[in-house]
């Protein structure tokens, strides 16, 4: 986990908290809160997902959602702002949340921009590798803009 200021990052093996993201971003102070969860789908691509595995280089992982965090700071709302971002790694079963970002600022459009800036960046650069597991006992490691680890 990574604090800076207004900015917390995290790459977790325990189940994410929405609770916890809303704690950290709302403040009386911001008028505006958006966020993004992503969960684990039953489908991709004509195939039945049974379960996902994440990993991921941890620090560079950390240090890259960090530097994406400020960037959208920067942005977006360079004065004031919070930002969270977490992500599951291990092990996820079908309606598992694998990522949560929450944005606050005082007004809507920045923090929508924001978030959404952060997800996009987040799947391009990040060093997190997604494994899908089929119902059909078959898996994958699927093509990231990251490099793949060898398994």
């Amino acid at each position: 986990m990574l604090e800076q200021n207004a900015i917390h990052v995290e790459l977790s093996s325990t189940a994410l908290s929405m609770d916890k993201a809303l704690a950290f971003v709302q403040t009386e102070e911001y008028g505006g809160i958006a966020s993004f969860i992503g969960t684990v789908r039953n489908q991709n691509e004509n195939k039945e997902v049974e379960s996902l595995f994440y990993e991921a280089h941890t620090s560079l992982a950390q240090n890259t959602l960090m530097e994406i965090a400020n960037e959208a700071r920067s942005k977006f709302f360079p004065a004031k702002g919070k930002i969270w971002i977490s992500h599951a790694l291990g092990k996820l079963a079908l309606g598992d949340k694998a990522v949560i970002v929450a944005v606050a600022t005082k007004h809507r459009a920045a923090c929508m921009q924001a978030c959404q800036y952060i997800i996009e960046e987040l799947k391009q650069r990040a060093p997190i590798w997604k494994q899908e597991n089929y119902t059909k006992g078959d898996q994958q490691w699927l093509d990231g803009k990251s490099i793949i680890p060898t398994v």
